[in-house]
């Protein structure tokens, strides 16, 4: 895959997340809050990492009104980027700390010394933490449950701007920066802090879309901190595949808008227009239920637009990770498939990303789009994510 290709696909998507093809906006419910997984022994994490990184530096006004917001979609979708919407120019090096919230479980039961083996999950644009540990039918849809059921620790935390973690502009926020928080983190945990007394002796990362593509970033910066990667909602078209080319003129229908009524958060974050856009972006008939799918969009979170727009800076690319890994995405996923999994795999696109990588096992999700997490099927896919970690850790 040529890296044109494939930046475009990376902004496409994200875009593709906060679609809206309905003008009715259902209140999302109450907050239904944290809750730890109820076999775990859990701790919350309030993290501090200083990072240095070089950001790419926003030049253009900031959007005003919803008005600007869909003119900005319609831009970003040009078949002439370099010609179009380029908000960002230029680069700044920058040194913060910034703050992190977090939680780590460890199995109540014991297995055999799994409990050593530390999964850090890493949620993706329009989530929290609560992608991995859902309160709402926790015995089918929270993953952080289902490690500990097999013995594994866990590490899941808020990405920079969403839930509890600090806010920062939206016109800041941006993909680097993300994927050299979770590098951090990693390090640290295997240096023994965010684990409570539990001594890490191996690191998977666990990631969802966006949150796939900081893991990949890590592998790419620091394969020696890797023993395993599970790569969730993400897969890789090759240059024919219609899924790299379909997406970057779908923006032009979208309708994100900038966040209303939700404390902290300036003009640089969108959300969701709707309900229906979240369940057009994750998930797909029959394979959900709609009392799960206003669960998760009552969790639902916004992003930044920087966030996407800087995510073709990240070196995806890691020639020298040989670790395992696991490629997952939902059989119907369109952001990802244009709405055939299967068939984008096949492409082999993956070996090329990986080609020292010891194994690389693609996975179809029966029934699921984007989100697997909240698909009918989401016990299926935790069922393989942990025989493939049993397999290689």
């Amino acid at each position: 895959m040529r890296p044109t290709t494939y930046n475009t696909f990376l902004v496409a998507l994200f875009l593709s997340q906060f679609a809206s093809s309905i003008p009715i906006q259902p209140s999302r419910g109450p907050d239904p809050g944290y809750a730890h997984p109820s076999n775990g022994i859990c701790a919350d994490y309030t993290i501090k990492e200083e990072i240095t990184t070089t950001n790419q530096i926003w030049v253009y006004p900031p959007l005003a009104n919803d008005f600007d917001v869909a003119q900005a979609l319609a831009n970003i979708s040009s078949k002439e980027p370099s010609t179009g919407y380029q908000p960002l120019s230029g680069v700044v090096n920058v040194t913060k700390t910034y703050e992190i919230a977090g939680t780590f479980c460890t199995p109540k039961e014991k297995k055999g010394g799994k409990e050593t083996i530390v999964l850090v999950a890493t949620h993706g644009v329009g989530y929290d933490r609560r992608y991995w540990a859902s309160s709402y039918m926790p015995e089918q849809y929270n993953f952080a449950q289902y490690a500990l059921e097999s013995g594994y620790s866990i590490f899941y935390y808020d990405r920079l701007g969403v839930g509890k973690s600090e806010r920062i502009s939206g016109y800041d926020n941006q993909a680097i920066i993300q994927a050299a928080l979770l590098t951090k983190i990693t390090e640290a945990i295997h240096n023994g802090a965010y684990t409570s007394d539990i001594k890490a002796s191996k690191v998977a990362l666990v990631g969802h879309s966006f949150g796939s593509i900081l893991s990949s970033a890590v592998t790419s910066d620091r394969p020696d901190l890797v023993d395993a990667l599970v790569l969730t909602g993400w897969a890789y078209p090759n240059d024919t595949d219609p899924a790299a080319f379909a997406p970057v003129f779908t923006p032009t229908v979208f309708a994100s808008r900038l966040v209303s009524n939700t404390s902290g958060y300036g003009t640089g974050y969108l959300d969701f227009g709707d309900i229906y856009a979240h369940v057009q972006a994750f998930m797909h008939q029959p394979g959900y239920d709609i009392a799960t799918a206003k669960y998760a969009y009552s969790i639902s979170q916004p992003y930044g637009i920087a966030e996407f727009l800087s995510g073709r800076a990240l070196n995806l690319q890691a020639a020298d990770y040989k670790g395992s890994v696991l490629l997952a995405a939902g059989k119907y996923d369109v952001l990802l498939c244009g709405g055939d999994c299967a068939d984008t795999f096949e492409g082999g696109v993956q070996d090329m990303v990986y080609p020292s990588a010891s194994k690389i096992e693609p996975y179809v999700q029966p029934g699921a789009g984007h989100g697997g997490n909240f698909g009918t099927t989401a016990l299926e896919l935790y069922k393989t994510i942990v025989e493939f970690l049993d397999s290689e850790l």
